[in-house]
């Protein structure tokens, strides 16, 4: 019994499908590649969101109290700008600036098991002293001198003053928190920096992390620049 012919149009079809298929396959294997190597990094800053989404809310990941200091004006939806020196006089007549302070206990934990680390160096430049952390995590409380922010003090004043927090632990990699928020005359509980292991066989770079300005401070900014109609 002869066999009907195929139809050429099939033929052609099947033809120009072929590249397209083999096109369609190498894309996914270089896909499945790309996203298998940076795994490590995408779980990191993960977790990295996670705690700092407790910051920007407002909430402590491990109480669930306020992690923020409670400052004037802020549940009514404006921020005071933080004081800057005070100056007065002393008994002879001449002036001098007073200090004011701020306080914060950094807790350092394991990023993937969230477990107190023991022993991590903390390490804060503006006052060149470094903390080595307690079984839970934490360092002693730390004063930090209040310092306003120069740069946005005639474009919109913080009410919070701003320190690097630098973290060294063996077989960790190193980590590197900027404008950590110090209020002035108030103790925070944290931040809570996530370390995470070093990895066998790579260059494993520093972590560099920015703690984002508070989000009322943000709305004020962009209000009072909005253009007028």
């Amino acid at each position: 019994m002869k066999r009907p012919d195929r139809h050429p149009r099939n033929e052609t079809i099947r033809e120009m499908a072929k590249p397209f298929f083999s096109v369609l396959v190498l894309a996914v294997v270089l896909v499945s590649l790309y996203v298998s190597s940076y795994i490590p990094f995408d779980r990191y800053v993960c977790k990295q969101i996670e705690a700092f989404n407790s910051i920007e809310t407002g909430e402590n990941a491990n109480s669930g109290t306020n992690s923020n200091p409670v400052q004037t004006g802020i549940g009514t939806g404006t921020v005071k700008p933080a004081a800057s020196k005070d100056v007065r006089t002393d008994d002879t007549g001449k002036a001098e600036k007073v200090e004011h302070y701020g306080y914060i206990q950094p807790q350092v934990v394991d990023g993937f098991s969230e477990e107190p680390i023991r022993g991590a160096t903390v390490v804060i430049p503006e006052i060149n002293q470094k903390f080595v952390t307690a079984e839970d995590g934490y360092t002693a409380s730390i004063r930090i001198p209040i310092q306003e922010d120069e740069h946005f003090e005639k474009i919109q004043p913080k009410p919070w003053s701003e320190v690097t927090v630098l973290v060294y632990c063996p077989d960790y990699i190193e980590y590197a928190l900027f404008q950590t928020h110090v209020w002035e005359s108030q103790s925070r509980k944290g931040p809570k920096i996530l370390l995470f292991p070093k990895e066998k066989g790579k260059e494993n770079e520093p972590f560099g992390v920015v703690e984002g300005p508070h989000r009322i401070w943000i709305k004020e900014l962009v209000e009072k620049y909005r253009p007028k109609k």
